[in-house]
């Protein structure tokens, strides 16, 4: 959790001192220089035309917004691409509405992009010594990054994958290479990692690289583009299923961990021995329901309903 609220550094800071260094550095690298602003259409009016002035390649404009109407998202985008020249994204907060009819419009206005998603919010932090929130913002709130975030994240991701043409940025609660391939999976185009580089420092992102070569390499793809949209077939309007049906156990995945026996609300999971002595899981098919808790704790997968393997 964090509460970020806003800048105490004027923006002429940022274009006269920061962004001199950062379009000098990206130069030399080889890199885009993009910028992040926001957030109401007057600010991104403002502050659009200084950026790009400054030599940015695109511009990232932040909505946070949440409501039940995605207009001020939209009013937002029209401002910002009637000020500037360069490629711009949207970066959508997790609970925007009506997504596939939102990105349509920002489609329209021109948008070049999307990012998804910002922070969760607002979150509360209370430390039991004191009765005192954790972070402190307005009345001890915070906004919630990290991995609680991806499952939410890559939702919104898919979603704008199924309904638009638009490159898609992911972002959130990345910290191993097999979230870059879940995210392009989904049908990211490209991801964003922030809380990992502030808790292990910049050697993620070497680690992280290194992890999705290692991974792209063991499953003889050529490259990350290969397993891009991967998922999208899969993630359709009507459910998998409609009737229960118990997981199948893959004996040589399983390390007799007995999370699945933990989670399970209905007895139907058990570790037990095997003929060799090896401890396994098994499931009683007439006490399962299905649910599929005890797919989504294991840690190597040995657990699954039959139409997700492979």
């Amino acid at each position: 959790m964090n509460a970020e609220l806003w800048s105490d550094i004027p923006a002429e800071h940022y274009l006269e001192r920061e962004y001199p260094i950062v379009k000098e550095y990206a130069k030399k690298n080889n890199v885009p220089f993009i910028a992040s602003i926001g957030y109401t259409p007057e600010e991104l009016s403002n502050l659009g035309p200084k950026v790009e002035k400054a030599g940015v390649d695109a511009i990232e404009f932040s909505t946070h917004y949440i409501g039940r109407d995605y207009r001020p998202v939209v009013e937002a985008a029209k401002a910002l691409r009637e000020s500037v020249s360069v490629p711009i994204f949207a970066k959508l907060s997790p609970f925007t509405p009506n997504i596939p009819e939102l990105v349509k419009e920002l489609e329209k206005v021109g948008v070049n992009g999307i990012v998804a998603t910002n922070t969760i919010g607002p979150a509360l932090s209370i430390d039991v010594e004191t009765g005192m929130p954790i972070v402190g913002g307005p009345y001890g709130y915070g906004w919630l990054s990290g991995p609680a975030l991806k499952p939410l994240a890559l939702a919104v991701v898919s979603e704008v994958a199924l309904n638009s043409k638009l490159p898609v940025i992911g972002v959130g609660g990345i910290s191993r290479g097999v979230d870059v391939i879940e995210y392009f999976m989904a049908g990211a185009s490209a991801v964003q990692i922030c809380t990992a580089a502030l808790i292990e420092g910049l050697g993620v992102f070497k680690r992280i690289l290194k992890e999705v070569e290692e991974w792209l390499a063991r499953h003889e793809y050529d490259s990350i583009l290969d397993v891009k949209g991967l998922a999208l077939k899969y993630l359709k309007p009507e459910p998998r299923r409609v009737w229960a049906e118990p997981p199948i156990v893959d004996e040589k995945k399983c390390i007799g961990c007995g999370f699945c026996e933990q989670v399970c609300n209905y007895d139907a999971v058990h570790v037990l021995p095997d003929e060799k002595g090896k401890r396994v899981a098994r499931v009683d098919i007439n006490k399962c329901y299905g649910c599929g808790l005890c797919t989504s704790v294991c840690p190597t997968r040995a657990i699954a309903f039959k139409e997700y393997i492979t």
